[in-house]
C-alpha cells in the first residue's frame, strides 16, 4: 500500500510539474516611431546646405552654399510641423524685414511612401519638395533637385543640393 501511495504521489507531482505554466513576464517593447512621429511637435532649424557638383573640382564634389542662399536673417529661423499637416515658420530674433510677421503658417505632407516632404511654407530653401535621406528624433537630412533654378538654366546635368535640419 505504501508503494501505491508513493507511486500515486509521484504521478501527482509529475502531473503538477508538467501542467504548471511558467509565468512569462512580457517586457514592453517601444514601437518604432513613424516618420511623422519623428518629424512633428518639435522645432527644426536649417544647419547646412551644399551643392552637389557633378564633376570633381579642386574643392571636391560638394560646395557649401548655406552662406550664399540662406541669408543671415534666415539662419535662426525654425520650423514646427504638426500631426494635422500644418506647419509654422518662426522668424526668431533676426528678421529680414522689421515688418515681417513673427511667424508664418503653412502646410506640409509626406509623399511617395514618406520619402519626400512637400512644404507649403515660406522657407529659405529654393525648392519646396525635400527627398528625405535620413530622419531621426534629432536630425532631418535631405536632398533636393535644384536644376530648375535660373542660374542652372541650359545646363544638361541635373543639379542637387543636400542639407540638414536639426532639432532645437
Amino acid at each position: 500500500m505504501s508503494k501505491n501511495i508513493i507511486n500515486i504521489l509521484g504521478c501527482i507531482c509529475l502531473i503538477l510539474l508538467v501542467s504548471c505554466k511558467k509565468n512569462k513576464v512580457d517586457v514592453p517593447v517601444d514601437p518604432v516611431p513613424t516618420k511623422t512621429q519623428l518629424l512633428v511637435n518639435k522645432n527644426w532649424k536649417l544647419e547646412s546646405l551644399s551643392l552637389e557638383i557633378p564633376y570633381v573640382t579642386p574643392l571636391g564634389t560638394f560646395q557649401d552654399i548655406y552662406g550664399v542662399l540662406v541669408r543671415d536673417c534666415e539662419k535662426d529661423n525654425t520650423y514646427f510641423f504638426r500631426e494635422n499637416l500644418t506647419a509654422t515658420g518662426y522668424e526668431n530674433a533676426l528678421k529680414c524685414n522689421t515688418t515681417d510677421p513673427d511667424s508664418t503658417n503653412g502646410v506640409w505632407t509626406f509623399i511617395e511612401n514618406d520619402t519626400k516632404i512637400v512644404m507649403g511654407l515660406n522657407n529659405p530653401l529654393p525648392i519646396d519638395t525635400l527627398t528625405v535621406t535620413e530622419l531621426t528624433a534629432t536630425q532631418l537630412k535631405f536632398r533636393l533637385d535644384v536644376s530648375s533654378l535660373s542660374f542652372f538654366a541650359g545646363q544638361p546635368e541635373k543639379r542637387y543640393a543636400t542639407g540638414h535640419f536639426v532639432k532645437q
